[in-house]
């Protein structure tokens, strides 16, 4: 399976301004979580930020010692959401790139979406491939326990749902925590960038959402335990712990 993971990062973030660029124990958010993705998942990870903010990102990852050709895509202007910069980002890396031997080839088979605001991943997140055996699913996540995640509002997404998978911020029974990590078939996330945000998705500001005005059944891998995302200024300071 050809898969490639991409963090889609920006500087616009409302809850918390330039989140991806805070600083956890020295380095910015955006290095550790690129870092965790590599340590996670046997396969490419690379960066996808918006193209106005090119020269920004080139210093940021020169200032960690990474080489930005290696690890960044710069996407188009106007994407809604993290899962459109992937998708743009995915059809970018499938062109030809000079001195990328393992870009310019054919498409990828799977395309994951891993939100770069969690500082830490654990290794059992590699799981996200495995409801992709069944041929009815196009888009895989995770989902966890709540840990202690009960009180932190509508920052925590949950799943509900048996057969058709749900998400909501509102505060429900019976639902645990999703993590912020999609893998996606190739032609799925295809359709999802062609498909127009209906009004759930935006009220909720749940990418994942719009899956079902595009046709794509969504499979959740459940595990022990969830992760904590940077999601308000709160978050960084145990973020470090």
């Amino acid at each position: 399976m050809r898969a490639i993971v991409i963090l889609p990062v920006h500087l616009g973030s409302t809850r918390l301004p330039r989140k991806f660029l805070q600083e956890i124990n020295g380095v910015p958010l955006f290095w550790r979580a690129f870092k965790e993705a590599e340590r996670v998942f046997p396969c490419p990870v690379m960066l996808a930020a918006p193209l106005s903010e090119r020269d920004q990102w080139l210093a940021a990852a020169r200032d960690c010692d990474l080489e930005p050709e290696q690890c960044f895509v710069f996407t188009s202007e106007g994407l809604r959401n993290g899962t459109e910069r992937c998708a743009d980002a995915a059809t970018i890396l499938e062109g030809p790139v000079p001195g990328n031997s393992w870009l310019g080839q054919p498409p990828y088979e799977v395309v994951v979406n891993c939100q770069a605001d969690m500082p830490y991943l654990r290794p059992e997140f590699i799981r996200v491939f495995e409801r992709l055996a069944d041929p009815r699913i196009e888009m895989a996540t995770l989902a966890g326990d709540w840990g202690d995640r009960r009180n932190d509002g509508p920052h925590v997404v949950k799943v509900i749902g048996e057969e058709e998978k749900d998400f909501t911020r509102r505060d429900v029974d019976e639902a645990a925590v999703h993590i912020g990590i999609y893998a996606y078939k190739r032609d799925a996330l295809r359709r999802y960038a062609a498909t127009q945000p209906a009004d759930r998705e935006l009220g909720e500001g749940l990418e994942q959402l719009r899956c079902p005005d595009a046709g794509i059944r969504i499979g959740v891998t459940y595990l022990t335990h969830a992760v904590k995302a940077i999601d308000v200024p709160g978050d960084l300071l145990h973020a470090g712990l």
